[in-house]
């Protein structure tokens, strides 16, 4: 069960990236909208099973890749990689303020 501090930190982690994404970058909402859920189609790998199906979900779900494509994005002023990483960062600050953590092959919840 993810704790309460960890649903804090995830709602800041979101507004943090859709108050830079939209005052800092000027970034389209159209985009935000289209990409908020893209980090969800990596469950698609569940039909592949489930070590594969864990594997590609934490994968997107983690800050790690996220913070390497902002850093690119920043560090070569590439303006739509910088937004796709303060999207995918958004979305996994919901998931995280919700209650969704990293998932594990034995259970999915």
């Amino acid at each position: 069960m993810i704790n309460f501090m960890t649903k804090c930190e995830g709602w800041a982690i979101f507004c943090l990236a859709t108050y830079s994404y939209y005052f800092q970058i000027s970034g389209t909402w159209w985009l935000y909208f289209l990409l908020a859920l893209a980090p969800d189609f990596s469950m698609l790998g569940y039909a592949f099973g489930a070590k594969v199906g864990t594997a590609t979900y934490n994968v997107f779900h983690t800050y790690t890749i996220t913070i390497i494509v902002l850093l690119v994005g920043l560090i070569f002023h590439m303006h739509l990689v910088l937004e796709i990483g303060l999207i995918w960062a958004g979305h996994i600050g919901v998931d995280r303020g919700v209650g969704y953590n990293l998932k594990n092959v034995d259970k999915f919840w």
